[in-house]
């Protein structure tokens, strides 16, 4: 057994002033332990260590110490003692757990250590009652002392009515005279004995203070000066009241002692107890024995030390080392057995107590072999009345900070701590502990979404965010068999453990038979069946563990909106009915060592107030007013501060007569007219006399109300400025902790409401977010709607919300991601109207809630549903223009930064893209003039421009060059529009300067993309749309009727198809070269026919026929390149403008020259065999986009007529020629054809035929 004084450790003082005597350690040879103990003190109520020291012999105990040494009356003070903790409750165990509540979920046991004692002897005696009320919290038991005879028999009260009922009807069933088992489960010593022990303690105090002389047999003259008034025994065991951390083997436990433990770490005896016995007493039996052991081995205690008296007279001192205990004759037992007791105990009270917010109590009644856990929550289910079980709100209220602590605590147990706060829900009453429960639902919101989700951060460094929670996990290692190892050699008691089982069923064999069902046996253990070791752990175990925070991203969002809403809902509820009602769980007990502070300035400032004339006075009221409603309501107050709410149901009116601890009647007939001092002479306060607090009655002014809560005595005051000015106002609620002090609102009600919708605001978001992600946009910005509420709502609350880093930062997130939804909308706008509009109920619960502190945000055109494009993107504009002036944006990353500035930029595209959309439906469709569309277009070229240089600030130069690209695309819409109202065919001025313009931004475009391939798509773009740009402007002098073409339009036409020409790259291969082949197809068709026109009206010779060779290889090229694509019409036509041109020239030339041209033309109409061979067997490019011949059938008729015709020309000049004539009749007899399958391979074969016939000199 490991005994380290750690009790020592903790209360090291100076030398030691008187020394033991020449004390013997008596004791018997032990036996080898096989467990370990060891404690640790969390709290002692002495400041400093007392020295043990031994009184003189023959002092008389029935007497205390003289007057002269009146220290060992009142053994400490407030100079030797500790302030304690302020109690959370009536129950000990409860209050345990407030102090520590680090500590629950982690330790077994939190009870009184005589609790622990009593179970540990139940097996050694069957005489002893036990009545014990036990709770489970998370992992830990919680054990609270029931006296059976001070609640049911002596109390009338009806609050354990139910209680006795279900004693009486299934406890006490059966028996003939129920009332004479009530016994009172706190007995104490004889009175007489117990009296003389206390003044043992006094006397050995004394001793420790005064010195060896300090303490003499009392005479007649030192009774004469006794104090009358003597303390009760049990303050003075407060003095030596500890809190202990008890590790006995693997059972944790926090216990509470008043053992009295006396020693300094610089003396022989550094730690020991003190006991007295009577000299002519039997000795120590086994259960005062098992007493003492438990006692010293709780505190770590090596000693105790026994005095023995005859009649209250000292008469020896012995010291027994706590490890000797149990080996003393007639107290004899195995520390091994007791440790098995422990655990039989433990198990037996984990399996059956394993539901959290449950009452359980654990009975067994006087002589009595059976100890019995009932579950009164669930037996009792029917009886009792809301509000009646007494244990229900502190166990609730403790869940309540358990989980509060545990969440604040960083540890990584948010599992439990959700558990804690859902049984906190499942306990409380909404209606009457709103505040608690609007508290628990915001810290279960903020676990599933946490604050830091706004940026996808859903745990903090070094979490683990839904660990499996093993809080409620035994522990399965630590078996009955050791981890599998061979138990220790044990003592003589080992053998028993089989015959102890055999003798347990058999003895209970009578008993079970009176329960066939096993129903009441299965909450029951037997205590001899608590000495064999693993007996009850044998049985089945039923392991609870604790649900985890995990989920999807919209599933932890819904989650997080019940609890808002519950939460809201709680508030909302609770607001009509007052704003200090729900405020009771707030409410704190007196604390003995704790003053209750009176907040008041010197009483000559008051009197100041009171000679003001009538005029000041109603100032002043109104100014009492005003600084009463800036001022924080008291009744938030801390978990440790005292809380003068008027919350307590309990409230008594000043006028009642009703009966009080303090009557306030006695303050004023002790306190003297304050108006009746002198300014220049400030009253003192007198320690006899009461200070008057100031206030009237309820019934003259019920505004500025105070209510103050003092133990039992409730006093309803009306504070003057002066008070309310000088109050410490040091209450806040947890809600202002979890805040970090950042909003001190005057109600507690504003404070939850802050939280929660603040929680909504960035739930919504979160869930906006991951709508927007999954391209969701209609849900986006239908949940940026319930968030811009929610945050605006809380605006009202706290006036200081954007001065605060976190909640500036989510309104920037707030609006950028308004404005990327308000730029993605457009892609379906239909369906994301439609998704706007939807509303759930959760939705619906919360907004209703936003909207009685705000009816309409007014920021409410960030959410609203857009009438068309273009406002949208203005919208979206806007949005972006707002968040990039927000301060906070300057603490964000660079990376976001940037970031936020291309979306931006993109916007302001998107706008401009808009705008240009516009402008071209206007054009093209409805054909308006450059006049109606120019503030559209210059909307669109500022947005433009401006784009340009937001993504050249941020080097996106790919993206400033596409943008060019658009510009040159609204100046050719420019150049439309004055088309449109424009007579001429030619370009005006002013439309050839726009289309300059634009080929001037292409080049722009160009210029600005990155090299490689990947910008090759978009280089190609504006390749293209500068040859068809090139290609379009040379086409509009085509429209020139013939006859009015001048040589500057030849000249020009030329040079736009060369430049149209120098963007075909033909040799450049890839995905994009059949764009450049039918430009190239076309632009060279067209050049053929610009030479034709110039060779015509061209009178030199030698250019002449220059440009018929130009014109020549032009069709050649146009009519390769569309072969080259499989554009058989294209290659066709281009065919077909070559002959008309030849067939032009024969109208003034020679017989001779026009059978040369005529066999050209038949050489041309012979090119065409392979085009109609491939159109007979499908080879041909559908996109075929020649406009002169729509279809196949069309183009091939166009050639049998031209055919038929140079046939006729060609026999006018021959008429002799058979070979021409029996092609010409072949020829004709198509015409008649009106399918193209039934035309084609005949006409194919007249052309091969005709191409034989020219390689002959038939034709020559």
């Amino acid at each position: 057994m490991d005994l380290k004084n750690t009790y020592c450790n903790e209360l090291r003082s100076a030398d030691e002033k008187m020394k033991m005597g020449p004390l013997a350690p008596v004791g018997h040879p032990g036996v080898s332990l096989d467990f370990k103990s060891s404690a640790v003190v969390k709290y002692t109520s002495v400041k400093f260590p007392v020295q043990f020291s031994t009184i003189r012999l023959d002092t008389d105990l029935n007497h205390p110490p003289s007057d002269r040494y009146r220290s060992g009356y009142f053994m400490f003070s407030d100079h030797h003692m500790r302030p304690g903790p302020s109690k959370f409750s009536d129950f000990l165990s409860l209050n345990l757990a407030d102090t520590y509540k680090d500590l629950v979920g982690k330790v077994d046991v939190i009870s009184s250590s005589k609790n622990i004692k009593d179970l540990l002897k139940m097996p050694y005696s069957n005489s002893p009652h036990i009545s014990i009320m036990v709770h489970r919290v998370s992992k830990t038991v919680l054990l609270e002392e029931f006296d059976v005879h001070k609640n049911l028999i002596k109390m009338q009260a009806e609050e354990w009515s139910w209680l006795k009922k279900y004693y009486e009807n299934v406890i006490a069933k059966g028996q003939e005279d129920k009332t004479k088992w009530l016994v009172s489960a706190n007995q104490k010593r004889d009175s007489f004995t117990e009296n003389m022990y206390m003044n043992l303690l006094r006397h050995s105090f004394a001793a420790s203070v005064g010195g060896k002389d300090c303490t003499a047999l009392e005479t007649a003259e030192d009774k004469s000066r006794q104090v009358h008034h003597i303390p009760d025994s049990s303050d003075d065991l407060k003095g030596f009241h500890h809190e202990t951390l008890w590790k006995f083997e693997d059972i944790s436990m926090l216990i509470d002692s008043d053992l009295p433990i006396f020693g300094s770490g610089e003396t022989p005896r550094p730690c020991i107890s003190l006991r007295l016995r009577d000299a002519r007493s039997p000795p120590i039996n086994i259960l005062t024995g098992l007493d003492y052991w438990l006692d010293n081995l709780m505190s770590n205690v090596p000693e105790v030390a026994m005095c023995y008296h005859v009649n209250g007279i000292v008469k020896k001192y012995e010291v027994m080392r706590t490890e000797d205990i149990p080996n003393l004759e007639n107290s004899r037992f195995d520390p091994n057995e007791v440790l098995d007791i422990a655990q039989n105990i433990m198990s037996f009270i984990r399996r059956n107590a394993a539901v959290e917010g449950h009452t359980y109590w654990l009975y067994k009644s006087e002589n009595d072999d059976m100890v019995k856990l009932y579950d009164l929550t669930d037996y009792c289910k029917n009886e009792i009345s809301e509000g009646d079980n007494p244990f229900t709100v502190p166990v609730g209220l403790l869940c309540h900070r358990v989980g509060t602590n545990l969440k604040r605590s960083g540890q990584r147990r948010m599992a439990d701590a959700r558990a804690m706060f859902e049984n906190c829900l499942r306990l409380l009453d909404e209606t009457k502990h709103a505040q608690i429960c609007a508290e628990a639902h915001f810290h279960l919101s903020d676990m599933w979404v946490p604050d830091k989700s706004v940026h996808d951060v859903w745990q903090e460094k070094g979490k683990i965010s839904e660990p499996p929670s093993d809080l409620y996990d035994e522990d399965e290692n630590s078996s009955d068999e050791n981890n599998g190892q061979e138990p220790k050699a044990r003592t003589h008691r080992d053998h028993l453990s089989v015959d102890n089982v055999k003798a347990i069923k058999g003895e209970n064999k009578s008993y079970l038979e009176k329960f066939p069902e096993g129903e009441e046996i299965k909450n029951s253990v037997a205590l001899k069946e608590l000495v064999v070791r693993g007996m009850v752990k044998k049985k089945a175990w039923e392991v609870i563990q604790a649900c985890r925070i995990a989920g999807t991203t919209d599933e932890r969002c819904k989650m997080a909106l019940s609890h808002i809403r519950k939460g809201l809902n709680c508030v909302d509820k609770d607001l009509p009915r007052g704003k200090n009602i729900g405020l009771v769980e707030k409410q704190q007990t007196c604390s003995p060592s704790k003053a209750i502070p009176l907040f008041y300035k010197p009483l000559n400032l008051y009197r100041k107030v009171n000679t003001h004339d009538t005029e000041s006075d109603s100032d002043t009221k109104d100014e009492i007013s005003s600084e009463s409603d800036k001022k924080e309501d008291i009744s938030s107050g801390s978990d440790r501060k005292e809380d003068i709410s008027s919350g307590s149901d309990r409230k008594e009116d000043i006028s009642s007569g009703s009966d009080r601890k303090e009557d306030i009647s006695s303050v004023s007939d002790r306190k003297e007219d304050i108006s009746s001092g002198s300014e220049s002479e400030p009253r003192m306060s007198d320690p006899f006399s009461a200070i008057p607090l100031h206030y009237k009655m309820e019934s003259q002014d019920k505004d500025n109300t105070l209510s103050g809560s003092i133990g039992h005595l409730t006093l309803k005051v009306t504070l003057t400025n002066e008070v309310l000015e000088n109050a410490d106002d040091e209450l806040s609620s947890s809600l202002d902790e979890e805040n970090d002090g950042k909003f001190h609102s005057k109600t507690w009600h504003d404070q939850a409401k802050f939280q929660l919708l603040r929680k909504a605001a960035i739930t919504y978001f979160v869930l906006a977010k991951e709508f927007f992600e999954i391209k969701k946009y209609g849900h986006t910005l239908r949940h940026l709607r319930y968030a811009i509420h929610c945050y605006e709502s809380i605006e009202l609350i706290n006036k200081s919300v954007r001065n605060e880093n976190q909640d500036k930062e989510l309104y920037l997130m707030l609006l950028y991601l308004a404005a990327k939804a308000r730029c993605c909308i457009s892609s379906n706008w239909p369906q994301c109207h439609r998704d706007f509009e939807d509303l759930g109920e959760e939705e619906a619960a919360i907004l209703h809630s936003a909207q009685a502190l705000l009816a309409t945000p007014k920021n409410s055109w960030i959410y609203e549903w857009p009438i068309s494009q273009e406002s949208n993107m203005l919208a979206a504009n806007d949005l972006y223009e707002i968040a990039s002036k927000l301060l906070v944006l300057d603490k964000k990353p660079a990376g976001f930064k940037v970031e936020m500035k291309k979306n931006h930029a993109a916007c302001i595209l998107n706008l401009g893209n808009t705008q240009m959309e516009i402008c071209k439906e206007k054009v093209i469709t409805n054909k308006e003039t450059y006049e109606a569309i120019k503030a559209v277009w210059d909307k669109s070229m500022r947005n433009y421009l401006k784009a340009i240089s937001m993504f050249e600030s941020v080097n996106d130069k790919n993206t400033a060059g596409y943008i060019c690209s658009n510009v040159a695309y609204l100046h050719v819409l420019a150049a439309a529009a004055i088309n449109n109202s424009n007579t001429q065919v030619t370009l005006t001025p002013s439309e050839k300067d726009h289309l300059q313009k634009s080929i001037e931004w292409y080049e722009e475009g160009l210029s600005k993309y990155e090299r490689g391939e990947a910008m090759d798509d978009a280089r190609e773009n504006v390749y293209h749309n500068m040859r068809m740009q090139y290609q379009e402007m040379a086409l509009r002098y085509f429209r020139i009727p013939s006859g009015k073409v001048t040589e500057q339009d030849l000249r020009t036409m030329k040079e736009l198809i060369q430049k149209s020409l120098s963007y075909c790259f033909l040799d450049s291969g890839g995905k994009h070269l059949k764009k450049s082949q039918i430009c190239a197809g076309l632009n060279h068709l067209n050049l053929a026919r610009i030479f034709d026109v110039e060779s015509v009206n061209c009178t030199n010779a030698a250019r002449k026929r220059n440009l018929k060779q130009k014109m020549e290889e032009s069709f050649q090229k146009s009519f390769d390149i569309y072969g080259l694509i499989k554009w058989r019409r294209s290659q066709m036509c281009v065919k077909f403008c070559w002959i008309d041109t030849l067939l032009e020239e024969t109208k003034t030339l020679t017989v001779q020259a026009k059978k040369k041209i005529v066999r050209a033309v038949f050489s041309h109409l012979c090119d065409l065999t392979a085009p109609l061979v491939a159109l007979n067997n499908n080879d041909y490019d559908g996109e075929d986009s020649m406009d002169i011949y729509s279809t196949n059938f069309s183009a091939v008729k166009k050639l049998l007529l031209i055919l038929n015709g140079a046939f006729c020309s060609f026999l006018k000049m021959e008429s002799t020629n058979i070979a021409v004539k029996k092609l010409y009749e072949r020829s004709l007899r198509l015409t008649s054809l009106t399918e193209m399958e039934h035309l084609q391979q005949p006409l194919v074969n007249i052309l091969t035929d005709l191409k034989t016939l020219l390689a002959t000199e038939a034709l020559h």
